[in-house]
């Protein structure tokens, strides 16, 4: 949108609570004018939940890395109990982040959830 210089101020409001829900927004434009949102969102897994109360039971310190947006990403955060999140990490930058996540002096493992 921005790209193209579409306006979309009057769908910021949307955006913003759609992103507090933890859905990530997508807008489309016709011809160069702002036409309409649709936000969609993953569906977390009971799993999921469980691991990480089980992994927290542990003293494990949960972390989330995702490609959501920052807004988006807290959302789920906060719905699965996790407290530290690191959003909108491209696939390749997610090896990363997880090297720098690891604390030196301690042992380690990490799981990926979908």
């Amino acid at each position: 949108m921005k790209q193209n210089n579409v306006d979309i101020t009057k769908a910021l409001t949307a955006m913003e609570e759609f992103e507090e829900q933890g859905k990530t927004a997508m807008l489309a434009s016709i011809e160069g004018e702002y036409a309409g949102l649709i936000a969609v969102a993953d569906t977390i897994k009971d799993t999921s939940l469980t691991a990480i109360e089980r992994l927290k039971a542990m003293d494990i310190q949960v972390i989330m890395i995702t490609g959501d947006n920052q807004r988006t990403a807290n959302a789920i955060g906060k719905h699965v109990a996790i407290d530290h999140v690191i959003a909108e990490v491209l696939p390749e930058g997610k090896a990363e982040e997880v090297k720098n996540c690891r604390p030196p002096e301690k042992e380690w493992q990490w799981s990926e959830m979908g």
